[in-house]
């Protein structure tokens, strides 16, 4: 099945993780930009939550998504992002479904539960 390329091989930034707004760089916390890229080649999804990198793998059928095996690196931050992280992790870990709305993607937990939305980056 082919799926939408509006979706994959783009780098998304997280605006919003578990109901509150995303931490980026410039915003007087340091860390890196929180983003988000699904790749078509292998299946994977890599990124950062702001603070630490991360990677692991994504199965998409339609506008069903799902994230698994997520790892991440261990680098203590300050405590705005190291919450934020949790957040951006709990958010992937829920996901179920995804849908785009003008340019923003929205991930679903079970239910009509938003646990983030990203824009394009760049």
């Amino acid at each position: 099945m082919d799926q939408p390329a509006t979706l994959l091989d783009r780098e998304w930034r997280f605006v919003q993780a578990g109901g509150q707004d995303v931490i980026q760089p410039g915003e007087g916390q340091g860390g890196r930009v929180a983003m988000l890229t699904l790749s078509t080649e292998d299946s994977r999804a890599s990124g950062s939550s702001g603070c630490n990198q991360m990677g692991g793998a994504y199965t998409l059928n339609g506008e069903s998504l799902q994230f698994s095996q997520m790892i991440s690196t261990k680098m203590a931050c300050e405590p705005q992002l190291m919450d934020q992280e949790s957040r951006i992790h709990a958010a992937l870990e829920a996901t179920r479904r995804w849908a785009i709305s003008g340019d923003t993607l929205i991930l679903y937990a079970d239910g009509d539960s938003v646990g983030a939305r990203l824009i394009p980056a760049g």
